[in-house]
């Protein structure tokens, strides 16, 4: 049964996932007849100024500029109904190639090393406009990556769900992490995810973002692990969480296959704060390096039949 709050319209059966603090989102569609995402948040769970401060949030990423941008959600609406008992709907950006969950873990697809990287990359540059801008998402996990088109992991990533972020530029009492924000984060799935310095429940940093997204990077070449699963009982979330807290890792399902990426992820994921690259930083590391600049580096410092094998083809 459809349901239409001013310009949104959007069907209760067409369910698309789940947001932050248990909102839903669905499929909908714009009273100028395009098709929209529309996240549903009741004002009984979700409090008005939560939900003001993000759409405040997403209004200024879509008046920013600057890389990265293309891979953050899109703000479309918003349309309110009146009284404490009522909803307040956000239009966004439609994705229809589903989330990078969805992908590994629901469908078990296996995504090629240059969309592997791909993905990876366009993760760290969505994180680093957002830090660009001052915000920080706070809630960075594979449910949270979208893929806008519906050929799934070929589809140009987004970043979605800014329902716990901060501004970092704004002083007030609801900036550092509360109960409530550790509890929302561990019903919706967010286990894995979230720094060590989040259990201390500190002021946020940028840095919590860099570690989520290291915990994605993995997430992304081992094809749904995570780095700090215990091998003899990954799916135990106790231990997990006992070892996102003392910064016992295993990168050995990357170590192989990607090599390069072990420096990476072993910087995101350290567990003190101060001693994770920024993302402009961490954008910069040999992952990310094109055939050029790796075959410049080998003539710097690599033996010769390195660079004979790494030499880029002439175009």
């Amino acid at each position: 049964m459809p349901k239409t709050v001013g310009s949104l319209t959007y069907d209760l059966s067409g369910v698309l996932g789940e947001g932050s603090l248990g909102t839903k989102v669905y499929r909908g569609r714009h009273a100028d007849g395009r098709s929209v995402a529309v996240k549903v948040m009741l004002k009984t769970v979700v409090p008005e100024h939560r939900a003001m401060r993000e759409l405040q949030l997403m209004q200024t990423l879509a008046e920013g500029e600057g890389r990265g941008r293309q891979h953050v959600i899109q703000y479309r609406c918003l349309e309110e109904e009146e009284g404490p008992q009522g909803r307040v709907l956000l239009g966004m950006e439609l994705c229809e190639g589903g989330s990078l969950y969805d992908v590994i873990a629901v469908r078990q697809q296996r995504i090629p090393h240059r969309h592997q990287v791909r993905i990876v990359r366009e993760l760290c540059e969505a994180v680093a406009f957002l830090h660009e801008h001052q915000i920080v998402h706070r809630d960075i996990r594979p449910r949270n990556i979208l893929f806008k088109q519906a050929s799934g992991y070929e589809g140009t990533l987004k970043l979605t769900d800014f329902g716990l972020s901060k501004d970092l530029e704004t002083r007030n009492v609801d900036q550092s992490f509360s109960v409530t924000t550790t509890q929302a984060g561990t019903e919706i799935g967010s286990f894995g995810y979230y720094a060590p310095e989040v259990y201390r429940m500190e002021r946020p940093t940028a840095k919590v973002d860099i570690f989520s997204a290291g915990c994605c990077v993995f997430y992304t070449l081992s094809k749904g692990g995570t780095p700090f699963a215990d091998p003899q009982q990954p799916l135990n979330k106790y231990l997990l969480n006992v070892n996102i807290q003392t910064g016992k890792h295993d990168l050995g399902p990357i170590a192989r296959s990607h090599p390069e990426a072990v420096e990476l992820v072993t910087s995101m994921i350290d567990i003190e704060a101060k001693a994770r690259p920024s993302m402009q930083q961490a954008l910069h590391y040999p992952l990310f390096w094109s055939d050029e600049t790796r075959f410049q580096f080998l003539c710097a410092v690599g033996r010769q039949e390195d660079v004979m094998t790494s030499k880029p083809a002439a175009t």
